[in-house]
């Protein structure tokens, strides 16, 4: 009820096997049926390779023991065609050896967060233009100011001392 709860995709890697196992709302978050996506699918089929490689290298830090828990953030291709981006989480179970026998972890689909920063990033952007634009017009409107004056001044001074303005 918990898992329901939060969501997640769970997905199940026996290592002596080789056998994984993903729920259903792991294959739902891909836009696959639950008897649509076959337990043998190779993870590289469907990954990013943009991002999958960082991926593996956080994998491999995790199962050498470097890291106490393995968490990552990658993109994962829909059946659609677009991507998915994804916060997995997961633990081994240990044999008595300390060798990985079984990974077990979580899905989350964080593709709205991601999307939210990246406009966050873009109305940042674009603040950032409209204020240096701002400034560019203040510093233009003090200058076209100061020539006013100088043109309102200039023949006021001219008629109390008498000189000549060149034009």
């Amino acid at each position: 009820m918990a898992v329901r709860g939060a969501n997640d995709g769970i997905w199940d890697w026996d290592l002596t096997s080789n056998e994984i196992y993903f729920s259903r709302r792991w294959k739902e978050m891909l836009g696959y049926a639950d008897d649509e996506l076959e337990i043998a699918l190779s993870i590289g089929a469907i990954s990013c390779t943009l991002t999958i490689s960082g991926a593996f290298s956080i994998w491999a830090d995790y199962m050498e023991g470097e890291r106490e828990q393995f968490e990552i953030e990658y993109r994962l291709k829909r059946k659609d065609g677009n991507y998915a981006w994804i916060h997995c989480r997961g633990l081994a179970s240990r044999a008595q050896d300390g060798g990985s026998v079984r990974l077990t972890g979580s899905h989350t689909d964080i593709s709205q967060r991601i999307e939210a920063l990246e406009e966050l990033k873009a109305e940042k952007a674009e603040e950032r233009r409209l204020l240096d634009k701002l400034q560019l017009a203040q510093d233009e409107l003090i200058l076209s100011e100061e020539r006013l004056r100088i043109s309102l001044v200039l023949p006021i001074l001219a008629r109390w001392t008498g000189m000549l303005i060149p034009e």
